[in-house]
């Protein structure tokens, strides 16, 4: 998902311009994201709140499902073609490989689910393909600082603010939003019915520090088998209080986790200075494949995916974390994420999901702003995801 590093209208109608003229997006993500009429709200009267259509690029796919072809100029080898539809021979993995009963919920919440065929892999929300077009979204007013939570606010200002956010990211033809663990049930669910955006809802697992037994802890030692049970019961609570919610896409666990690996204990500084790194890292992967189990144990709808930072330690992780459904992956590689899409299909054989990824604004050389190079290195990440991903011609394992 695109990091937010810009908040000013200026900017974000340019790059969402850039998008739609660019064939980079489709012209309205809830065409084909949209939840089922029978359950969704009413959209609000007001007009702040109504969106004036856009009008198509010539690129622009006929299909709603399909995703959105790009202009002759940055074409790949390889011309995109309509997703097909599941045949009896395409393969559905979700979950546990989850039971029809929980295919059924998947259908009836908007929960992603996970579609193999030759063409590769692809997300599915309601039977239609689903190409995350996201952002990390938060929302914190000019004046404050990160102890303000919109969601402690009355509900007429999180509607405020809200509707002013999301009608914003629509005209980005944003359809998923990315946020941290806190943010109540209820407002997943009128984001998704008033604008046909997901949430994936992000579980830190200790990433910034815990409070295990009511001592803050900053620097989370993951070999500590009272700080792993402290987290997955926090992670269980997360997943119960959203039981059943539509709009919620997948879990998602950490947030460059194995970038902060360096408690020290006994048992680590036993180990050879060559050795201990790596240890650190089986016991957090080791503790997020139990998350995932439990996960699903408790909740067989919905896929857990992991957002690591880029591919450090990926063979532990394919020995350690098999559960994850999705690798998610924070990369900042510049206009390409050069063989990264290659790596994972070849050692874990899972789809990818980038986290975050982007580009500065600030061009340190110049100390100027350059909000138009950064649009051109977003377009070039956009145009490689679209490229890799299913039926394209290349790894096809983007989602």
């Amino acid at each position: 998902m695109t990091r937010a590093v810009r908040r000013r209208l200026g900017h974000a109608t340019l790059v969402a311009g850039l998008l739609a003229a660019s064939g980079a997006v489709a012209e309205d993500p809830s065409a084909a994201t949209a939840p089922p009429t029978t359950t969704a709200a009413a959209a609000p009267a007001d007009p702040a709140t109504t969106l004036a259509p856009l009008s198509p690029p010539s690129t622009m796919p006929a299909t709603a499902g399909e995703p959105p072809r790009p202009t002759a100029e940055t074409a790949p080898a390889v011309a995109p073609t309509v997703a097909p539809a599941a045949t009896a021979s395409a393969t559905m993995t979700s979950p546990s490989d989850m039971p029809a009963a929980g295919a059924a919920a998947a259908a009836a919440t908007g929960a992603a689910t996970l579609f193999r065929d030759d063409s590769g892999v692809r997300l599915r929300v309601d039977g239609r393909d689903f190409f995350v077009v996201g952002v990390n979204w938060d929302y914190v007013p000019i004046g404050q600082n990160y102890a303000y939570s919109l969601w402690q606010q009355p509900d007429d200002v999180i509607e405020a603010a809200l509707t002013r956010e999301m009608t914003l990211l629509r005209r980005m033809h944003v359809n998923a939003i990315r946020v941290y663990e806190g943010m109540p049930a209820k407002w997943v669910t009128w984001i998704w019915d008033r604008f046909g955006i997901a949430t994936v809802l992000n579980h830190t697992v200790g990433r910034y520090g815990f409070s295990i037994d009511g001592r803050w802890t900053p620097q989370v030692d993951y070999s500590d088998p009272r700080t792993r049970q402290v987290i997955l019961e926090d992670v269980l609570r997360m997943v119960r209080e959203h039981e059943n919610t539509r709009g919620l896409l997948l879990w998602l666990l950490g947030n460059e986790n194995n970038y902060g690996l360096s408690w020290a204990s006994t048992e680590i500084e036993a180990l050879p200075q060559g050795e201990r790194d790596v240890t650190r890292a089986r016991f957090l992967y080791s503790l997020v494949n139990d998350v995932a189990v439990a996960m699903k144990k408790d909740d067989p709808v919905h896929l857990v995916a992991l957002a690591n930072g880029d591919l450090q330690y990926i063979d532990v992780i394919a020995r350690e974390a098999p559960a994850i459904d999705v690798f998610g992956t924070n990369v900042y590689r510049g206009r390409s994420a050069g063989d990264l899409f290659a790596v994972v299909q070849k050692k874990l054989d899972k789809p990818v999901f980038l986290t975050e990824f982007g580009a500065d604004a600030f061009d340190a050389r110049r100390r100027v702003e350059d909000d138009v190079v950064q649009a051109d290195y977003l377009l070039a990440q956009w145009q490689e995801l679209y490229e890799q991903s299913a039926g394209k011609g290349r790894v096809q394992n983007s989602v």
